[in-house]
């Protein structure tokens, strides 16, 4: 993010900061309203819809044509992002009552790795390729990949009760997680 800023936009250290602070508030705005957004639309409708903005809010941001609407792209992008997690880490802990701790913490690692992977593809990316368009691609194409596997698992067919890992996982359609 702050190379592409400072490539792309002629940032500073202070400006990529402030893009940076400004992403963060954006999660903590995600974060704090995933309750109630969950509430409003649901768990299910709701992190399909998160994965889907994303996904094309990656796709496109490399082609911000001004710096305030890449910037206001990342801080909506990271408000999604706080929104997401919490979705995902209550989904896949309610797939069984007796693993939550487990699910959490396998939730928490497989997280991690993908991030430290994803960011090492997404480095090769941005200097083989010459360039962000790349990395958002990938980006994107990897929540539409996360999406599908959420809902070709079973994950997204069943609440926290519907004990998953206990069951034989049939195909998801769309029309069963709404």
């Amino acid at each position: 993010m702050g190379t592409w800023l400072t490539e792309r936009f002629g940032f500073g250290v202070t400006e990529v900061g402030y893009a940076v602070l400004f992403a963060g508030i954006g999660n903590l705005i995600g974060s704090m309203s995933s309750s109630e957004m969950v509430k409003c639309f649901g768990s299910g409708r709701l992190l399909i819809t998160v994965l889907v903005m994303m996904a094309f809010l990656y796709g496109g941001i490399a082609f911000s044509p001004q710096a305030w609407i890449a910037e206001a792209a990342y801080g909506l992008i990271f408000m999604l992002a706080g929104l997401m997690i919490p979705l995902m880490i209550g989904r896949l802990t309610g797939l069984h009552e007796g693993m939550r701790g487990t699910l959490s913490s396998l939730t928490s690692a497989v997280m991690y790795a993908s991030t430290t992977v994803g960011s090492w593809i997404a480095g090769v990316l941005y200097v083989r390729l010459n360039g962000y368009a790349a990395v958002g691609a990938f980006v994107a194409l990897s929540y539409i990949t996360a999406m599908g596997i959420f809902v070709v698992s079973g994950v997204m067919a069943g609440g926290a009760s519907s004990n998953v890992l206990s069951r034989k996982v049939s195909k998801a359609s769309l029309k069963e997680f709404c």
